[in-house]
């Protein structure tokens, strides 16, 4: 089962809260997926959005608060990110698809 949360309309600090409580909400709800929605983050807002994002992901993953998180541009078999993931099973299990403006974590 997979917890969808849209952030790309939020400001930085708000998609920033908005993510601790939707990894809060999944493990609670016993999903093993959150998907955020963040924007394609080429430019502007959803740029910034998506590096903010990656960047905590980054962080919890270190901190071993999440299992792992792969940006939706690498579900791709050919993609080395994909290839090393260790959940990819999972992603495909839940139908989990190539999309750049997508960020996959498993809780």
């Amino acid at each position: 089962m997979i917890y969808r949360k849209d952030l790309h309309k939020h400001s930085v600090v708000e998609a920033l809260y908005e993510l601790d409580v939707a990894i809060g909400l999944a493990r609670r709800g016993r999903m093993k997926i959150v998907m955020l929605v963040v924007g394609y983050g080429a430019s502007g807002s959803t740029h910034k959005i998506k590096t903010a994002i990656l960047e905590r992901l980054e962080y919890y993953d270190t901190k071993r608060q999440i299992k792992g998180f792969l940006p939706g541009e690498y579900l791709d078999i050919f993609n080395v990110n994909y290839q090393k993931f260790k959940y990819k099973d999972l992603l495909r299990e839940n139908k989990c698809e190539y999309n750049k403006g997508v960020i996959y974590i498993v809780v």
